[in-house]
C-alpha cells in the first residue's frame, strides 16, 4: 500500500459520516487504528483474507488516519466551545 487509500477514503467521506466514525472510535475499545482499519474493509467491501493482505502497512495508515481524525475532530470541538 505505497498510496494511503485509507486517509483518501476519510477524506472522502462527509463530515456526517466522519462525525460517525469518530463516534465509532470513541465507542470501541479496539484501538482507534483497528477501529478505522474495519470501517474501511467494510465500506470498501473486503475480505477478512483482503485485509490480512494488506497487513502491517494498512495498520501503519490506519493508525496515522485515526490520529488525524481524532486531531481534527479535537480541534474542531474545541473552536466550537471556544465561539
Amino acid at each position: 500500500m505505497s498510496e494511503n487509500l485509507i486517509f483518501a477514503w476519510i477524506s472522502s467521506l462527509s463530515m456526517i459520516a466522519r462525525s460517525h466514525l469518530m463516534a465509532r472510535i470513541i465507542r470501541s475499545d479496539a484501538p482507534p487504528a483497528l477501529t478505522v482499519l474495519a470501517a474501511f474493509s467494510e465500506a470498501s467491501g473486503l475480505s477478512p483474507e483482503e485485509v490480512s493482505g494488506l497487513l502491517p502497512a494498512a495498520i501503519s495508515q490506519a493508525e496515522s488516519a485515526a490520529t488525524g481524525l481524532v486531531h481534527t475532530h479535537t480541534q474542531y470541538s474545541s473552536s466550537r466551545q471556544a465561539s
